[in-house]
């Protein structure tokens, strides 16, 4: 039974994909192909395998439309689990080109769970200067217990950023709502400057705070109150026709009182090998729970039409 389900979930992602090519043919649009992997300390390993089409029709205020089928898998030390996600990609822009709302709505099914997940943000451009945006997120979480018992969390949030010449800074303030009856509003800032702009070279400094209602319930990290400070460089730059976007961040969390080590590290490159066809990938390590590691990467190709 579980079988038929699966291949049921499969043929409905391939027929997504099926529509979208013609789509693509008659107008602007791309077919892509991806990988994403994850490890951390606790041998958790996912993998999610994505093909997409999306292209962009010449209908008012559509930027874009799409599709996409993702087959996720994720193995423990004693467990693993298979799940698939379908989705529709969508973007929508004012007349004036202002204001935009994007992102991808659908289904994810795992573990005898199945979820409405979907990313949506909403965003308006004041001026070359001053943005905002509105995202809701809807996903589930991803660690043993919470997908064994099916734990989902749902984020809104809303973000101001400022851009002037050389220096830059944004504030992202929110709540993540979990089903098991937890939930954790939480506030982010980011600011900094470009001091060399040729090589995309920028300095920066970034806070993370939050407090979960009810903390230490066992599904997922959940402390009373976290709170992490980090400093860090960027490098983003185009050599021998690679985009090469590095980054190095260093500092402290403080959980419940206490200090600990906190790093984040990372590069990706992307490159056009021919008019139609680019490449990119991505890896990233962090420390962002006390001695808990996560990494995580990827791998896409994108033909273009």
């Amino acid at each position: 039974m579980k079988k038929m389900k699966k291949i049921k979930r499969i043929i409905i992602g391939v027929i997504f994909i099926v529509l979208m090519i013609p789509m693509s043919v008659m107008a602007k649009g791309d077919i892509s192909g991806s990988v994403f992997f994850s490890n951390d300390t606790d041998d958790l390993n996912i993998v999610k395998s994505t093909i997409s089409g999306t292209y962009y029709p010449d209908i008012k205020y559509f930027d874009m439309i799409g599709a996409s089928f993702s087959d996720i898998r994720v193995d423990g030390k004693d467990f693993n689990y298979n799940g698939t996600r379908e989705s529709i990609l969508f973007s929508l822009i004012s007349k004036d080109g202002k204001t935009k709302l994007y992102g991808d709505i659908g289904g994810t099914f795992i573990s005898n769970h199945s979820y409405l997940t979907g990313d949506l943000t909403l965003t308006h451009k004041f001026n070359d200067n001053i943005s905002t945006g509105l995202t809701v997120v809807n996903d589930f979480v991803d660690n043993y217990d919470s997908i064994d018992i099916g734990v989902q969390a749902t984020t809104v949030a809303g973000e101001v950023n400022i851009d002037y010449d050389r220096y830059f800074a944004s504030i992202v303030g929110g709540t993540t709502y979990f089903s098991d009856n937890n939930y954790r509003p939480f506030i982010k800032t980011k600011f900094g400057v470009t001091v060399v702009k040729d090589l995309g070279l920028s300095l920066y400094g970034k806070t993370y705070n939050y407090q979960n209602e009810e903390p230490y319930h066992g599904h997922y990290f959940a402390p009373n109150h976290y709170e992490r400070y980090l400093a860090g460089v960027q490098l983003r730059k185009v050599f021998n026709g690679f985009l090469v976007n590095a980054h190095v961040d260093y500092g402290v969390q403080v959980v419940d009182g206490q200090n600990f080590d906190s790093y984040s590290y990372g590069i990706g490159v992307k490159k056009f090998v021919t008019e139609n066809v680019s490449i990119g990938a991505d890896i990233e390590t962090s420390q962002f729970q006390p001695d808990y590691r996560y990494t995580s990467g990827f791998i896409k190709l994108i033909y273009y039409f």
